[in-house]
């Protein structure tokens, strides 16, 4: 329940997805378990997993937005916003989403602020 109440304070959606990925490494873990194999030994597993996945993604899966068309971003906008926030005008609300942050010029990859955590939150200092 924790983490599923995380996911949604963090990105707003997505609360089943977790919840389901949770529980099915959970089972995989147990079962691992039940077969002699230490706990230690599983996390330590599920993290260098979890290492090559990060990897993967950004390797194979990740596509530079200005290689997008405007179709494409305003798609992925309007997947992201549509599920619990703006069902009727989610095509209004995808453009203007991806309008405001196109029209934001950016200087350089690298912030010029430091980042904070509290709690599970970023915020810019």
């Amino acid at each position: 329940m924790e983490l599923a109440e995380l996911q949604d304070s963090e990105v707003g959606d997505g609360t089943t997805s977790v919840v389901i990925v949770a529980a099915e490494l959970l089972k995989r873990g147990t079962e691992l378990v039940k077969s002699g194999i230490h706990p230690t030994t599983i996390m330590t597993g599920f993290r260098l997993a979890l290492k090559d996945a990060v990897r993967f993604v950004k390797s194979s899966l990740m596509v530079p937005v200005c290689q997008l068309g405007d179709d494409a971003v305003v798609s992925a906008a309007k997947t992201s916003m549509a599920s619990k926030l703006l069902n009727a005008d989610e095509l209004f609300w995808s453009r203007l989403a991806v309008d405001a942050v196109r029209s934001v010029k950016t200087l350089t990859a690298a912030p010029k602020f430091k980042k904070k955590k509290v709690g599970h939150t970023h915020f810019a200092q």
